[in-house]
């Protein structure tokens, strides 16, 4: 019987996508506690390339668009059980399983990605959100982290199972899963040139996936200079005590709370340049933090709100370490 002919499956948008994700997802795990800036540039990039793949999963064409490959979890739970018996059937495209596994892993990037813009909007006063989060309650931007730490973790677990599926699949099918990935071919379902109708996009599919991924990039970084000028803005009329006066910020403070003790007053540095926190001890034992900003003297929102016999041990005087008064 003639051999099987090598069928050209997946286009250069498709493997340019999932290696790239390969390599940002990586770069911003392993950078994740050190080096900002390469793991703010690695989520850019994978943001970038998730719209590319959402866009081509509608606009691509053969088993690179989500109609070629969707089905029920019915479906595709029979195959994983057909996959561990070894009796399987060979899909050309997507499996059952791997497109679950896709569309899963796209949900799961995505709200890494979104998180992330988040907690760097918020932590940093940067990014296209930055203009919009800078001086978020400590609270918000705690949430964010917790979002974005578990996202990006379970993310990591879908990888592995992701890697086994592919191995087991490889060894079921007798083919190199990981190399078509790589080349884009796979052997025909019988002899001859079957399934070629899917052959590749060309270069013009390179292109359009550099110029969308290009124009996000770019979209990014204009976002994050203008949410930085506003940042570096702030941080210089704090620098020049161009600031609140604390006396008007403790006014404000009791006025929420009318017959409060000030327990602690502080200035520190915020991504928006610096904020007052003030402490007070309300009449029924209930300690409030508020936030304020220092440059407009915004008040900004509750960052605790817990029982005084809670915090024993602290000092509970009217101590102030910092400020203009």
């Amino acid at each position: 019987m003639a051999d099987r002919a090598a069928v050209k499956v997946w286009d250069p948008v498709v493997r340019l996508f999932h290696w790239g994700v390969v390599t940002a997802f990586t770069v911003a795990y392993v950078t994740e506690d050190e080096g900002l800036g390469v793991h703010v540039w690695a989520g850019y990039t994978l943001a970038a390339l998730l719209l590319v793949r959402l866009l081509w999963g509608f606009v691509g064409r053969g088993h690179a668009r989500f109609a070629d490959f969707s089905c029920s979890p019915a479906v595709a739970w029979r195959y994983v059980k057909a996959l561990f018996s070894g009796r399987a059937r060979r899909y050309l495209g997507h499996n059952p399983a791997g497109a679950w596994m896709i569309f899963l892993m796209l949900a799961v990037l995505a709200a890494v990605t979104v998180s992330g813009l988040m907690v760097y909007g918020a932590d940093q006063g940067a990014g296209p959100l930055g203009g919009m989060l800078a001086g978020s309650p400590e609270g918000v931007e705690h949430l964010w982290e917790e979002i974005h730490e578990f996202a990006a973790h379970f993310a990591l677990v879908l990888v592995m199972i992701h890697i086994a599926g592919v191995v087991v699949a490889s060894i079921v099918h007798k083919e190199n899963l990981v190399g078509a990935m790589w080349h884009g071919c796979k052997r025909g379902e019988g002899p001859g040139p079957a399934g070629a109708r899917h052959g590749p996009c060309g270069r013009s599919a390179t292109c359009v996936l550099m110029v969308l991924v290009s124009a996000t990039l770019l979209l990014a970084a204009w976002g994050g200079g203008w949410a930085r000028a506003d940042h570096d803005e702030a941080r210089r009329r704090v620098e020049a005590g161009d600031i609140v006066p604390l006396s008007q910020i403790i006014a404000a403070a009791r006025a929420r709370y009318p017959g409060g003790r000030l327990l602690e007053a502080e200035l520190e540095p915020a991504h928006d340049g610096a904020r007052y926190e003030v402490e007070l001890l309300d009449a029924g034992g209930r300690v409030h933090e508020l936030l304020f900003d220092a440059v407009s003297g915004r008040y900004l929102g509750l960052e605790s709100d817990e029982f005084y016999h809670r915090r024993q041990g602290r000092e509970d005087d009217d101590g102030w370490r910092g400020g203009k008064d």
